[in-house]
């Protein structure tokens, strides 16, 4: 008897300790949530660089939420285009720490995931959300600015071409870098195009170089090409978004007039 009227009282303890930090509202027991996770961050500027890929980005550290009495929350950080409501958040679950540090090459990768465009400088918006067992007592910290210039993480072709010719502005002399498009997989560069002529080269060597099929074809916009072909015709003067697509075979180019 004296063994059950131990336990009861325990039991009972227990309760009065919970109904403390909790309020009924009719059948339900209401979590009494007295403070929201407050989120920090080490900087809001971080630089991005390939070289730096391994090296820490920034460290988030946030204060435990409070539920009004002993909980172990699991957090997790959201990060989203600014403005977007967190609509279409990228995220990262931490547990129960209360910090977690991003390398420049998981930042980066963020950037990326949200579709940010590499070599110019964006606004994430980040927050950190906290929710006890079975997502129950989901709260929110205040969101925080990051602002960054995300660099391009995939690898380029081992052949990069440019346009040469005296039909560019640098002439026979020196080549003018085309762009790759990795989405698209070509090449291309938008540039003034005099009545002249030009070929592509690659690695600023005329080790390797595509024109023209023939002379026949030179004149045209738009076609293959080979290795050491003609000089392509600029019948036109005029400014010109020209395009490489050296994947296929054999290579083809496309010069259309803006």
């Amino acid at each position: 008897m004296k063994k059950l009227f131990t336990k009861l009282t325990g039991l009972g303890l227990v309760a009065a300790l919970f109904l403390t930090s909790c309020e009924k509202e009719g059948d339900k027991i209401m979590l009494n949530q007295t403070a929201a996770p407050q989120l920090q961050s080490s900087t809001a500027t971080p630089a991005l660089s390939r070289a730096d890929a391994d090296k820490p980005a920034v460290t988030y550290t946030w204060t435990p939420t409070n539920y009004g009495f002993a909980a172990a929350p699991t957090y997790t950080l959201e990060f989203d285009t600014k403005g977007n409501g967190f609509k279409s958040a990228r995220t990262i679950s931490v547990g129960t720490a209360t910090t977690h540090t991003l390398t420049v090459s998981e930042l980066n990768g963020i950037y990326s995931d949200l579709k940010q465009p590499a070599g110019t400088a964006s606004e994430l918006e980040v927050r950190l959300q906290s929710v006890l067992q079975g997502n129950a007592a989901m709260m929110m910290s205040d969101p925080t600015a990051i602002k960054a210039t995300p660099y391009e993480s995939r690898e380029l072709p081992k052949d990069a071409w440019a346009i040469i010719g005296d039909a560019t502005p640098n002439g026979w002399g020196t080549e003018t870098p085309m762009t790759y498009d990795f989405d698209r997989k070509v090449w291309t560069i938008t540039l003034p195009l005099t009545t002249a002529y030009y070929k592509f080269r690659a690695n600023n060597d005329w080790g390797l170089n595509l024109g023209a099929l023939s002379d026949g074809d030179a004149t045209k916009t738009a076609g293959p090409l080979k290795e050491g072909g003609s000089n392509i015709k600029v019948s036109e003067a005029g400014t010109y978004t020209v395009t490489l697509n050296y994947n296929t075979k054999p290579a083809t180019y496309t010069a259309v007039k803006q």
